[in-house]
């Protein structure tokens, strides 16, 4: 390369020359990453899914999940954690001062390598706010949007040695073994119906609920509300208004037990 031009070396046997040459762009699939280490087993990446779909229907606002990577488990290398954690429409922040914050944080593997998020009924892509947090944070970081839809919106960006490379969704997620057998032409179609496609309509409504709905008690909403006040109050009496922060938990706590015989891989999680 000479003068931000590609040169070939063309050696004959009387002399040797160097020909530019035209280097064509990229093509749109070429990402400048390739992930060599085991992919995240396409059942977590169903409950990551079935979590966001869940969340969304119950709360109509954004939720989290952490991706740990321990690279010595050859036996399950990924986990995901549901942490406890605050929403507020279109945001989401971790609750680290909840009680079970540090007690949970102990059954994982030390690194965390990713996250997950929605975007609620919206688009997916990276915010500025998801930029600013995740650059320091090295792994996969994923937003599902259009939790509402047939097919999810998704958009996953890989941050290694503070680079961002935005990838496939496939890149990083395992195919069931089916798939693995079907010609590589015809996969991309099936890849879409498997990835994007995961439904709360194909499982059991009782055992869906029995599984996530524990895990929405350890996330909590911020609600406008009004103080109780005197009507002869100076805030009532200069018209002004009070919007104040209030957690609640706006589901029923009557969970249901999961019928053993639906859905056997959600014994798993």
């Amino acid at each position: 390369m000479h003068d931000n031009s590609v040169y070939q070396e063309y050696e004959k046997p009387l002399y040797s020359c160097w020909k530019n040459v035209d280097i064509p762009e990229a093509d749109e699939t070429f990402t400048g990453f390739t992930w060599k280490g085991p992919k995240i087993p396409y059942d977590l990446w169903t409950y990551i899914v079935l979590f966001h779909r869940y969340s969304v229907k119950k709360l109509n606002s954004e939720t989290l999940n952490f991706l740990f990577f321990d690279p010595d488990n050859k036996k399950e290398p990924w986990q995901c954690w549901v942490p406890p954690q605050k929403t507020s429409g279109m945001s989401v922040e971790t609750n680290t001062d909840h009680e079970l914050y540090d007690q949970e944080r102990k059954k994982y593997h030390s690194l965390q390598f990713g996250t997950v998020h929605n975007h609620v009924n919206i688009s997916a892509f990276q915010s500025g706010t998801d930029e600013m947090d995740e650059m320091e944070k090295e792994g996969f970081h994923i937003t599902i949007g259009d939790c509402d839809e047939e097919v999810v919106d998704i958009h996953v960006r890989a941050i290694m040695e503070q680079e961002q490379y935005d990838i496939n969704i496939a890149d990083i997620v395992e195919l069931p073994d089916w798939m693995k057998s079907v010609p590589e032409k015809y996969r991309k179609h099936l890849v879409v119906d498997k990835l994007f496609s995961v439904s709360l309509d194909d499982y059991d409504e009782k055992s869906v609920a029995a599984l996530y709905d524990p895990q929405l008690t350890k996330v909590s909403r911020n609600v406008v509300a009004y103080p109780k006040t005197k009507k002869n109050s100076f805030m009532h009496q200069q018209g002004s208004l009070y919007i104040g922060g209030t957690t609640d938990h706006p589901w029923e706590s009557d969970f249901h037990e999961v019928d053993p015989h639906n859905q056997k891989w959600l014994n798993k999680f």
